[in-house]
C-alpha cells in the first residue's frame, strides 16, 4: 500500500494526516469522511530490500493449502486471508497476509494486492491466483499451487541434504589445516633454522603459508568477506554478471547435471500443471520459466518462448535450446501430434526428476573420492613438510 500525507480541516482546525491507501483516490475517499482535504500528496518511501529469496516454499505451501480449504468451504477471499493470517506462525508471511487483507479492505482487487508482494510470493503464485480467479476455480488452483510448491521444496531439501556432509567435511579440513599451520608449524621453526641451507619444497610451502596467515590472516578474512558480499550484490542486482556466472557454473560437470536436471524437472512439472489447468500456452511457458533460478537456462527458455510465440513448433523451439535430450524432444513431438501436450510434459518432468533423484542419492559417492584426494594431499604436504627436515637432521646426527 502507498503512503499519503494530507492537510485536512477537521472541526475548523487544520491537521496533517498520514494515511496508507491503495491509490490517491482511495486516500481521498477515506480522508473526506473526517473533514475537508486542503492538500494531499504521495510520500516516497525508501526501503532497503536485502532479501535474496522469496518465502520458503514449504511454509508457503502449507498456508496456501489452508486458503484452498477455506475457499472450498465457501469462506470469502477476505475472510480466508484474515483467518490464515491470524493462525500464521511465520512473521514474514503473516505480515504479507495482513497487508493483502488491508489492500482488499481498501478496495484493491486480489490480483493488485498480490502484485505488491511479487518478490516474496513468486511469479508462479501470482499466476495461479490469477488463473483461479479468471476460471472461477480459485480453491482448485490453490490446491495445485500448494502441490507444486511442495514439490519444489522437496527437491531443494534433497539437494541441501546431499551436499551437507561434503560441505562440513571440507570446511572442517580447512579449519584444521589452518590451525596446524598457525599453531604447530611455529614450534618446529627452530629445528628448521638449525638445518641451514635450502629447505625442502614442501617445508618452504608450509612456512610461506604460515607467514601469510600470521601476517595477513586478518586481511585475508576481511577480503574474503568483502568478496562474498560483493559477489552477492552483483549476483542480485546485475543481470549481466548473474548470466555469466550461471553460465560458468554450468561448465562444472557434476554441478551442471544437478542444476540442469532440477531446472528441467521443475519447468516441465509446472508447465504440465498449468496447461492442464487451461492456462494459455504462452502464459504457461512464461510462468514456468519464472521459477527457473539459473539465469543462463532462463535466457535459453526465453528465446524458445519467443520462437513459439512467432509460430514455431514446441519441439523445434526447445531443441534449439540444447537443454533437452533427444528422447524428451521426441516426446514433445508425440504430444504435439496427439494433442496431449500436458501429459507429455508431465512424463518429461518425471524423467528428469528420476535422473535428478538418482544423481542426488549418489552425490556423496561422487564427492567422497574428491574429498579423499584433497585430504590426502593436505596430509601429504604437512607430513613431508615437517618430517623431511627431521629426517635430514637425523641423517646428520648418524653421520657424526
Amino acid at each position: 500500500m502507498k503512503k499519503f500525507i494530507a492537510k485536512v480541516i477537521i472541526n475548523n482546525c487544520a491537521q496533517t494526516r498520514t494515511i496508507r491507501a491503495a491509490n490517491l483516490q482511495n486516500a481521498k475517499d477515506i480522508l473526506s469522511k473526517d473533514g475537508t482535504i486542503v492538500a494531499i500528496k504521495e510520500s516516497a518511501e525508501f526501503r532497503l530490500n536485502l532479501r535474496f529469496r522469496q518465502v520458503d516454499e514449504r511454509i508457503l505451501a502449507i498456508y496456501i493449502k489452508e486458503l484452498s480449504t477455506l475457499l472450498e468451504a465457501g469462506v470469502s477471499v477476505l475472510d480466508a486471508f484474515n483467518s490464515v493470517a491470524k493462525g500464521c506462525d511465520n512473521a514474514r508471511l503473516r505480515g504479507i497476509f495482513n497487508d493483502i487483507c488491508a489492500d482488499l479492505n481498501a478496495g484493491m482487487s486480489l490480483e493488485q494486492a498480490l502484485k505488491e508482494h511479487k518478490s516474496d510470493l513468486g511469479l508462479i503464485s501470482l499466476a495461479m491466483f490469477s488463473l483461479g480467479q479468471n476460471s472461477g476455480k480459485l480453491s482448485n488452483s490453490l490446491a495445485i499451487l500448494s502441490s507444486m510448491l511442495q514439490e519444489i521444496a522437496v527437491n531443494r531439501a534433497k539437494f541441501k541434504k546431499a551436499i551437507r556432509y561434503p560441505a562440513i567435511a571440507l570446511f572442517s579440513l580447512i579449519i584444521a589445516f589452518n590451525i596446524l599451520i598457525a599453531m604447530v608449524i611455529p614450534s618446529f621453526q627452530g629445528v628448521f633454522d638449525s638445518l641451514g641451507g635450502e629447505l625442502p619444497m614442501a617445508t618452504r610451502a608450509i612456512l610461506w603459508v604460515e607467514f601469510v596467515i600470521k601476517n595477513y590472516g586478518f586481511w585475508l578474512i576481511l577480503g574474503l568477506i568483502f568478496s562474498i558480499f560483493l559477489w552477492g550484490y552483483f549476483y542480485k542486482f546485475s543481470h549481466k554478471f548473474r548470466v555469466k556466472f550461471d553460465a560458468f557454473i554450468l561448465k562444472i560437470p557434476l554441478i551442471k547435471s544437478v542444476i540442469l536436471h532440477s531446472s528441467l524437472a521443475k519447468f516441465n512439472l509446472i508447465l504440465s500443471k498449468l496447461i492442464n489447468a487451461a492456462m494459455p500456452i504462452e502464459r504457461a511457458l512464461e510462468v514456468a520459466n519464472g521459477v527457473i533460478e539459473n539465469r543462463y537456462i532462463k535466457a535459453k527458455f526465453n528465446q524458445a518462448i519467443k520462437d513459439i510465440c512467432h509460430g514455431n513448433p514446441l519441439s523445434s523451439s526447445f531443441k534449439n535450446t540444447s537443454l533437452y535430450e533427444n528422447i524428451a524432444i521426441e516426446m514433445i513431438k508425440a504430444g504435439e501430434k496427439s494433442g496431449a501436450i500436458d501429459e507429455m510434459f508431465g512424463y518429461i518432468s518425471s524423467y528428469y526428476k528420476q535422473k535428478y533423484d538418482w544423481l542426488i542419492d549418489n552425490l556423496s559417492a561422487y564427492l567422497e573420492p574428491i574429498l579423499l584426494v584433497v585430504v590426502s594431499m593436505a596430509v601429504l604436504l604437512l607430513g613431508l613438510g615437517i618430517f623431511m627436515p627431521l629426517w635430514e637432521l637425523s641423517n646428520r646426527a648418524l653421520v657424526y
